[in-house]
């Protein structure tokens, strides 16, 4: 693609303005680009419906009353999202729409409103004293907007997954097969994430990649752990929760207990990333081989009073720091 020439346009002398007057101009400004961001990004002009899920909508009252509270809830949500993550919560919005799009069925469709609506209407919320952005229900992890030592290093990591996820539902509904093509593989990609244990001391998160391709009899699952310090920054070692290697012994306690003990759970059970921290347990899961169904998981809870005093000092401080289990309440 060839540049166009920059314009050799006539110079004029420029009258400087009263003290005060770019500063109110920055102001207006501001004003103006946030009010265009506050816009409903699909606002339902049935007159304009294209796609089937338009007019579906538009053809129902229950399911326009949805779509109209939805433009509400959004435009409310826009208010209280800061302003360095206005851009990004309008592309998850957009993304959901474009999963809307692919919804069948009205049962599922007023499900999958609702569930956004609810999102939307709580975006900010706060949990053990520490306060979240929420852009999706669970499809992405959380940016935190409390100041503590390591919270650059979690929203640097939370940022990555979510471009990650955005990159994914562009592929997913942009791929190159053509949606009645029975004869074209295709494999789409589902993000999933949980938030298992927040503190001022640390939090854990699960995330998980969900492949599913077209043909095959089982999805494919890429299950990782993050656990990350809040009180310093870094992510959570071995060596920081336990004392020393006796940990494995309780791990394969339970292990034994509910399953046969292999090499891939041996690994899991010395790797951080295999864990996620619970207010009462540990839990410790990855993928395994199943002969007989193909790819599968595994997942073991290890109590911690099963860990005697191995616990560190510092990690007792962090389990008392946090009050009730998180995990069910996104």
């Amino acid at each position: 693609m060839h540049q166009a020439p920059a314009l050799d346009l006539p110079r004029r002398r420029t009258r400087h303005a009263a003290p005060g007057w770019h500063a109110a101009a920055r102001r207006a400004l501001a004003g103006l680009l946030l009010g265009l961001a506050l816009l409903p990004v699909h606002a339902m002009d049935c007159s304009r419906a294209s796609s089937a899920s338009e007019k579906r909508i538009c053809a129902d009252p229950k399911l326009l009353q949805l779509d109209g509270e939805l433009n509400t809830a959004y435009t409310q949500a826009m208010a209280k999202v800061p302003a360095q993550y206005q851009a990004l919560f309008k592309q998850r919005q957009l993304a959901w729409l474009q999963m809307r799009d692919t919804t069948e069925g009205k049962d599922a469709l007023v499900e999958a409103l609702a569930e956004r609506i609810a999102t939307l209407k709580q975006p900010v919320r706060s949990i053990n004293r520490l306060s979240f952005l929420f852009l999706d229900h669970g499809n992405t992890p959380p940016i935190l907007l409390t100041s503590l030592p390591g919270t650059a290093g979690y929203n640097a990591w939370a940022l990555r997954q979510i471009r990650v996820a955005i990159k994914d539902d562009h592929g997913n509904v942009h791929g190159n097969c053509k949606p009645h093509d029975t004869e074209c593989d295709f494999t789409t990609v589902r993000h999933e994430a949980t938030l298992y244990f927040a503190s001022p001391e640390l939090l854990s998160i699960g995330t998980a990649a969900v492949y599913d391709t077209r043909g095959a009899a089982h999805p494919g699952w890429e299950i990782i752990a993050f656990n990350f310090w809040m009180s310093r920054t870094g992510q959570v070692k071995a060596s920081d929760i336990f004392r020393g290697q006796h940990f494995l012994k309780a791990i394969r306690a339970k292990f034994e207990t509910d399953n046969e003990w292999t090499e891939q759970m041996k690994a899991a059970a010395a790797d951080p990333v295999h864990w996620t921290i619970g207010d009462h347990a540990l839990s410790v899961g990855g993928d395994a081989m199943d002969f007989g169904m193909g790819r599968g998981g595994f997942s073991v809870e290890v109590p911690w009073r099963n860990f005697g005093n191995d616990l560190t000092p510092e990690f007792r401080r962090a389990l008392a720091a946090a009050k009730g289990d998180v995990a069910s309440g996104w």
